[in-house]
């Protein structure tokens, strides 16, 4: 029998998750450079009128704003670490669901939780999937977005 690839520590890191990470303001200059990044020519991102004219009165963030910007409580802080003998790292999915519009000028926190772990066998050998819901709130407290990470380790 082979020993598997997640080790009873590893496993017992299924629930835990981070406290509620430091505020992040969302700042217009910061939202319009990720636009132009992802060529996203949403006027709701970067054109003020247009963002008041609409039903939302004001300037809008993109929900992958957060990906890489929040400065902590996402889910790379946890799933490094869960004590796994495998470092090679690649995103696998990502699922995301926006609960309440998010704008420029709100101040989010996350905090996220290891999910799931399991062990898989591909044709070049065996790898481990993780599963991490990063939770975001805004400064009213207000759950506002879902960001859930699958992760394979190998």
């Amino acid at each position: 029998m082979t020993q598997s690839l997640i080790p009873p520590k590893a496993k017992e890191m299924i629930g835990a998750e981070t406290p509620l990470g430091g505020p992040l303001e969302v700042e217009k200059g910061a939202v319009l450079k990720l636009a132009q990044a992802l060529q996203d020519s949403n006027p709701l991102y970067a054109d003020e009128n247009a963002a008041k004219r609409s039903k939302h009165g004001k300037l809008m963030v993109p929900v992958t704003f957060f990906d890489y910007n929040v400065p902590s409580g996402d889910e790379r802080e946890i799933t490094w670490q869960i004590p796994l003998t495998l470092k090679n790292r690649v995103r696998g999915k990502d699922e995301i669901e926006l609960l309440q519009p998010i704008y420029v000028g709100d101040t989010i926190k996350a905090k996220s939780k290891v999910l799931d772990m399991s062990e898989k066998e591909g044709k070049t050998g065996k790898f481990v999937v993780i599963v991490a819901e990063t939770e975001y709130q805004n400064q009213h407290g207000v759950v506002v977005m879902r960001h859930r990470i699958t992760s394979i380790r190998r």
